[in-house]
């Protein structure tokens, strides 16, 4: 499957899949730090957080 968490993404997104992928922690951190700017709870998790600013991502390139 395309994307799944085992199978990394080619072409643009590959690049960042990787730096992503790097230092998990620091990507969890970074996503804590944007949730709480944010102003949201922590009942929201950092998954949901990565979720929106993808979608959002997605939404603005369209």
């Amino acid at each position: 499957m395309a994307g799944s968490s085992t199978t990394p993404p080619t072409g643009n997104g590959s690049r960042a899949w990787k730096s992503a992928r790097a230092d998990d922690r620091k990507l969890i951190t970074h996503l804590e730090d944007v949730r709480k700017r944010a102003g949201i709870g922590e009942d929201i998790s950092v998954l949901r957080v990565l979720d929106t600013a993808a979608w959002l991502h997605v939404k603005d390139a369209m």
